[in-house]
């Protein structure tokens, strides 16, 4: 049995259930993305902080995101799919508690890196668990869900952080993910089945995780701050340029030759 088929043999249970659940947890991760956005002025102004550091609002949510994406592969077979997914949704709304009651920059830059690790977690294992319970016949449906998903909530963000904030405060931007989310644990808990699984032998990458997080989060810093300070003019966006090349460079080497990779590149290799 391929690994493949092993995945698609992971997940049972009521089919409008688990894409109810899988749907929302998506919207509510990717929604996070948007939706803080229209709020960074008001958070500005309550919290008395500079435009330019304001952002770190929205980059320490994408940091953790593009990091811990990769990672979930490692841990879906660790723990288990519905294990995995259900933790990512009690650290996403946890964060968004703590996000919604933030007193400084410094506690809302590191509950938003909190909450992205968290929604990091969920895109990509909502996706899989989607896949995983659809038959083969009807994989493209599933394909179609996901991406209903990933496509309207930047759509939905703006308009629905923009009426919170209308009616409320900019806390409400966070705390309106709570219900949902106990929703989405308790719909996962009920309806999300893994009968087959099996917890993966294989040891953690250490040395992958290093150079996968100074990779990507170099690269996202770059990309995100790099604008806003003149891109290689910057002595910092440089550096930063030079460890994401090398670190990721390296990542991938290291993984080829690794006996247990984080990331399996070889499967380029299927066209």
């Amino acid at each position: 049995m391929t690994s493949q088929e092993a995945t698609l043999k992971e997940v049972d249970g009521s089919i409008f259930f688990i894409t109810l659940v899988c749907m929302l947890a998506s919207l509510m991760a990717v929604l996070d993305i948007s939706i803080v956005n229209v709020a960074l002025s008001d958070i500005r102004a309550s919290l008395g902080v500079q435009l330019d550091q304001i952002a770190w609002v929205s980059t320490g949510y994408m940091m953790a995101n593009v990091i811990v994406i990769p990672l979930t592969g490692w841990f879906q077979k660790k723990i288990g799919l519905k294990t995995y997914f259900i933790l990512s949704l009690v650290i996403f709304i946890v964060a968004s508690f703590l996000c919604g009651i933030a007193w400084n920059l410094q506690s809302l830059t590191l509950f938003r890196v909190l909450q992205g690790c968290g929604g990091g977690a969920i895109i990509p294992t909502a996706s899989t668990i989607l896949v995983a319970r659809y038959p083969k016949e009807k994989q493209s449906m599933a394909q179609a869900f996901i991406g209903l998903g990933a496509t309207t909530a930047p759509l939905l963000g703006p308009s629905l952080g923009g009426y919170l904030i209308h009616i409320s405060t900019w806390h409400w931007i966070f705390l309106i993910n709570i219900p949902f989310g106990i929703i989405a644990i308790i719909l996962a808990f009920k309806f999300i089945e893994t009968p087959h699984f099996q917890s993966s032998e294989s040891p953690f990458d250490l040395k992958g995780f290093a150079l996968l997080a100074c990779g990507l989060g170099a690269l996202q810093f770059v990309l995100e701050e790099g604008g806003r300070n003149d891109w290689f003019h910057d002595p910092k966006i440089t550096v930063l340029s030079i460890v994401s090349f090398v670190s990721l460079v390296t990542l991938v080497f290291q993984q080829l030759e690794s006996n247990h990779p984080m990331i399996e590149f070889e499967v380029f290799k299927n066209k």
